[in-house]
């Protein structure tokens, strides 16, 4: 490790060495860490410098980055209002057209419709035959039900 003191004095502080897993040192106090120096010990290997220096930033480069947030804050505002209106507002977007199913308001009324929604859910059409079987003889006591003899048969 390569440090700096007060004085403006460089000084290198050693690690431990070890095969597969050597330690880094802390920098002592009073000093501040500017590098790592990692090296292998083999022959055609230079050592591998890594900076840890502290870099200034500008008031300028502060001053463009909070810009540039407050931008995306308003960016995502402005989407989140796109989309909330888009979903009170379901219509042809791009050539696709969506129905949420609350209602039949979106349906053609210009054409026969033969599903259902249900629960904001399309159910595909049902069937209805009414066939008339004749009267249906009951060996229980009358009540006050009243039975027409029509059975529903659903395909």
């Amino acid at each position: 490790m390569v440090t700096i003191d007060k004085d403006g004095r460089v000084q290198r502080i050693q690690g431990q060495a070890h095969p597969w897993k050597p330690s880094i040192p802390k920098a002592p106090h009073g000093q501040l860490a500017l590098a790592y120096v990692a090296q292998t010990w083999k022959v055609h290997d230079k050592p591998e410098v890594i900076s840890t220096a502290i870099h200034a930033i500008s008031m300028t480069e502060i001053q463009a980055m909070r810009q540039a947030i407050s931008e995306l804050y308003d960016f995502v505002a402005e989407e989140r209002l796109k989309n909330d209106a888009n979903s009170r507002d379901p219509a042809a977007k791009k050539g696709l057209f969506v129905d949420p199913f609350f209602d039949d308001d979106m349906r053609d009324n210009g054409l026969e419709q033969t599903a259902a929604i249900v629960d904001q859910c399309l159910q595909l059409p049902i069937a209805v035959t009414v066939v008339d079987t004749g009267p249906v003889e009951t060996s229980h006591p009358p009540s006050k039900e009243i039975n027409f003899g029509f059975k529903l048969l659903v395909e």
